[in-house]
């Protein structure tokens, strides 16, 4: 709407009547106007970055697109494309799986297709990129498009680190309150775990395993993809870094009370994974003698629905789980 000089009364009579036409012509109200013109700045990867107060059409990669693609009304409209990406990366959240598929796809976190980005005429173009990925994209090219935020600093992934991202991302679209709310249905729900089951969980030795090789397992320690969701609940795993180890050492399993290991998105373990727990250096395991076995739904969760079904297995788990 054109700022217009008032001068004297009538002046300011004729500029009453241009707003009443204005407002029932359907165009934006000035508080609308003003406020798709304000900025704010946030911290970025690379140092501060200015951005929308209010973004309007966003696009998202990762762990930035988990987030969004749960949050009812987030204004997002393009986002990468992931392999792995299944019906139960969202949980239960069919809205959010339905939203993923028609919404159009950029590339890939470390292949985004910057053409397929422009024609979307992003205001704002979000990551949760860690730097050794980081690096290796053109992001000049990707600010040249939109302002680029990365949200992360980290330098390689950290998947227990996402329930922080979810947060800031949700009030860079201006949803906090409804994130929040998914947080804390998540933190009462895992203490409600601990609580129903606190005497298999307090004092007891877990030990978090997968396997995506044919051969060879991971003991997922502390943090890991397999352990965070757990640990909320109260579970305690071995503090040290995840690492692969040769099926023939499945021994070294034998000195923890119970054993935690992973389902994929179909509620199934990976064929590598269903080779470990059919092998005879793992069934002979005191843990799995004991019947102290906890399969946990899905992995690599980055969004509270799928957290919720990973502490609804859990649960399940527990309550079959002799003392």
């Amino acid at each position: 709407m054109k700022r217009i000089a008032l001068l004297g009364s009538a002046a300011a009579s004729l500029a009453t009547v241009a707003l009443v036409l204005t407002a029932c012509s359907g165009s934006a109200e000035p508080a609308e106007t003003e406020a798709a013109g304000q900025t704010r700045v946030v911290e970025s990867i690379d140092g501060p970055v200015e951005i929308p107060a209010h973004p309007q059409r966003v696009v998202a990669y990762w762990g930035a697109a988990e987030a969004l693609l749960t949050l009812e009304g987030s204004p997002l409209v393009g986002v990468d494309a992931v392999d792995n990406r299944a019906p139960g990366t969202f949980g239960d959240d069919e809205e959010a799986w339905d939203r993923y598929q028609e919404l159009p796809k950029v590339g890939r976190t470390l292949e985004p297709d910057y053409e397929a980005i422009l024609a979307l005429e992003p205001d704002l173009i979000l990551f949760t990129s860690p730097a050794v990925y980081w690096d290796k994209l053109d992001i000049d090219r990707l600010n040249d498009i939109a302002p680029t935020v990365n949200l992360t600093s980290r330098e390689v992934a950290s998947i227990g680190e996402w329930k922080d991202d979810f947060l800031e991302i949700a009030d860079i679209v201006g949803l906090s309150e409804q994130a929040e709310g998914l947080r804390a249905d998540y933190d009462a729900r895992a203490a409600d775990i601990h609580e129903e089951h606190a005497a298999k969980i307090d004092g007891k030795r877990f030990v978090a395993i997968a396997s995506w090789a044919e051969g060879t397992f991971w003991n997922q320690t502390a943090g890991s993809y397999i352990a965070h969701i757990p640990e909320d609940a109260g579970l305690s795993f071995p503090d040290a870094e995840p690492h692969e180890l040769s099926t023939e050492e499945l021994g070294t399993l034998a000195e923890y009370d119970a054993i935690v290991y992973s389902l994929g998105t179909d509620g199934k373990p990976t064929p590598q994974m269903q080779a470990v727990l059919d092998s005879e250096l793992f069934r002979a395991l005191p843990a799995v003698q004991a019947g102290r076995l906890i399969p946990l739904h899905y992995d690599a969760q980055r969004n509270y629905d799928a957290a919720l079904v990973a502490l609804d297995s859990l649960d399940r788990a527990l309550a079959g789980m002799p003392d």
